[in-house]
């Protein structure tokens, strides 16, 4: 997870206030017309670069995006579409480290779609690759994001915005050698779906994805594995909904600490340990458990700190783990507070066997 400080992402925000203070409040607008961004530039096209089309075209705008490299760190602040052709190769390489190649932020409602883009960093694991921020409507799609501190980062509420209740999808995309892959923090509305997060664990990650202090979140069809800490982390948030994943040879396959979250038809397999339920803090953990599949586990297929943490549990097939099926021991974990998205610290899950997972 990203070691930038909160302060970091208020000078970003105070960086472009004054763009944001006073601004109109306007509808989400459907594209009348497209842009089109190439290399070569003029006559061959409307733009060389994508951040020039950003700045100049109307609310509402989509513009798309011919074959090649652009070296640019991109910000987008009203409605627009940003799209690669179909079938070519769109590379996106952040041209300044340790600041978002693609941020979106708004203290207004607008609606931005990025499809098809490929978004590398300036220097490996520097930076975070999209984050958004504020009041944001999005659909991120059949992207591939790949060589950052966060993936993806979702911040409903930052200094100066408020939190947002617009629906945004991540879906399809390919997220993968990050540090973490997707973090959603301070935010409602928000579905990841049909993605693959593989291969986020380089040093200092927490996993594949992580949520905290949201609410009303679907995480369904993924491919989660391979990561070095959590296939999904749930941190005091509620409403939150794991449906249909397939999350294999992760540390900890599903974490839901002082959390709400209802666990459907997952295939949780070969991690480290399959499922664990802990408080966080003062804030219990429920938790339903519906018609997963739990098996083949390094440790423990399912190990919570009280029976009641279960809400709900039938009609799944937990077996098959090595160290044993059901772990009942507290406190299961030491989880210290985590108020902001840079602040992580996490204690590892201490089992009887005294193996750090």
């Amino acid at each position: 997870m990203t070691n930038m400080k909160i302060a970091t992402f208020s000078l970003i925000v105070g960086f472009w206030a004054l763009s944001l203070a006073g601004a109109p409040s306007s509808k989400l607008i459907a594209p009348a017309r497209a842009y089109m961004v190439c290399p070569e530039g003029p006559p061959a096209c409307s733009f060389s670069k994508i951040q020039a089309a950003i700045d100049a075209v109307p609310e509402g705008a989509t513009i798309v995006i011919k074959a090649g490299l652009y070296e640019e760190n991109l910000l987008i602040r009203k409605s627009l579409s940003l799209q690669a052709i179909e079938g070519e190769n769109v590379v996106v390489k952040s041209a300044t480290e340790s600041v978002p190649t693609l941020l979106i932020v708004s203290g207004r409602p607008i609606q931005v779609n990025v499809t098809g883009l490929t978004i590398l960093p300036a220097q490996e694991h520097q930076g975070n690759g999209i984050e958004i921020m504020g009041t944001v409507a999005a659909h991120l799609g059949r992207n591939t994001i790949q060589g950052y501190q966060d993936g993806i980062l979702v911040l409903g509420k930052a200094e100066g915005l408020s939190s947002s209740r617009l629906t945004l999808i991540i879906s399809e995309n390919v997220i993968r050698d990050n540090k973490t892959g997707v973090v959603v923090w301070q935010s409602t509305g928000v579905t990841i779906s049909k993605n693959m997060i593989q291969d986020n664990k380089a040093p200092g990650g927490v996993g594949g994805i992580i949520l905290g202090n949201s609410q009303s979140i679907m995480v369904s069809d993924n491919h989660i594995q391979d990561n070095s800490g959590y296939g999904v982390g749930v941190l005091q948030s509620e409403a939150i909904q794991i449906r249909g994943n397939s999350i294999k040879t992760n540390l900890l396959g599903i974490l839901v600490g002082g959390s709400q979250a209802e666990l459907l038809n997952n295939q949780v397999e070969q991690n480290g340990v399959g499922v664990a339920t802990a408080a966080d803090g003062s804030v219990d953990s429920k938790v339903s458990l519906i018609g997963n599949r739990i098996t083949h586990q390094e440790n423990y297929g399912l190990a919570v700190e009280r029976l009641d943490q279960v809400t709900i549990c039938r009609q799944n097939n937990i077996r098959e783990n090595q160290q044993g099926d059901y772990l009942v021991q507290s406190p299961l974990f030491s989880l210290q507070p985590r108020r902001d998205p840079q602040a992580v610290s996490y204690t590892h899950l201490t089992l009887p066997t005294n193996r750090e997972v």
